[in-house]
């Protein structure tokens, strides 16, 4: 039985940190950019989906929840709370890309004067769970979208990047938002030498 629960354990690491991320040029011409390592960032979520839902209907039903218990109250704050949290989930996106960007030159931030601006379009986001022994971590799908700052309906190169992972590594990330937070971190970590690669060659 013991031998049963060592594999058993072993199991669910290995499934755990066993990710299919990608990243990748969708369309555009980024030779556009070759010059150009600050950007303005701006973010979309619009037309996330969380797990199988849109975003608009995992919240409802997070709120339906709360209301089925007879806490319509805290169905409130946890939307505020759910919408709120974007702001650390940029500030980490913004941290992680800057830091890694440092070793090419690059930089994004808001509200610059920058001729480019780069949209981070969240496509998919699963929040994961961490149940002490069985943990799954957040996973984020996104768009990094460059446009001309003036005028963005001239969309200049739009990229994938598919199942980043999210998880804290001291194994205290039992709020989804801190596991979200590092699937934009990963995200963002990844960029600047993939740039460098496809971009900025």
């Amino acid at each position: 039985m013991k031998k049963f629960f060592v594999f058993l354990c072993s199991f669910l690491f290995v499934l755990n940190v066993s990710f299919s991320q990608e990243l990748k040029l969708k369309s555009g011409n980024p030779a556009i950019l070759k010059e150009i390592k600050t950007f303005n960032v701006e973010y979309d979520y619009e037309h996330m989906f969380v797990g199988e839902m849109t975003e608009a209907a995992y919240i409802q039903k997070k709120i339906d929840e709360y209301t089925n218990k007879g806490l319509p109250e805290k169905g409130a704050e946890w939307k505020a709370k759910w919408i709120s949290q974007r702001a650390n989930f940029e500030a980490k996106f913004e941290e992680l890309f800057n830091s890694m960007g440092m070793e090419y030159g690059a930089k994004i931030s808001k509200d610059n004067a920058s001729q480019y601006t780069m949209i981070v379009n969240t496509t998919h986001i699963e929040p994961g769970f961490n149940h002490v022994m069985v943990k799954d971590p957040a996973m984020l799908s996104a768009e990094i979208i460059f446009v001309e700052t003036a005028n963005k309906e001239n969309v200049i190169c739009v990229y994938s990047s598919i199942g980043n992972p999210g998880r804290d590594n001291r194994g205290k990330d039992f709020d989804a938002a801190v596991r979200i937070a590092e699937a934009y971190a990963k995200c963002a970590k990844e960029l600047p030498a993939f740039f460098n690669k496809t971009m900025w060659k």
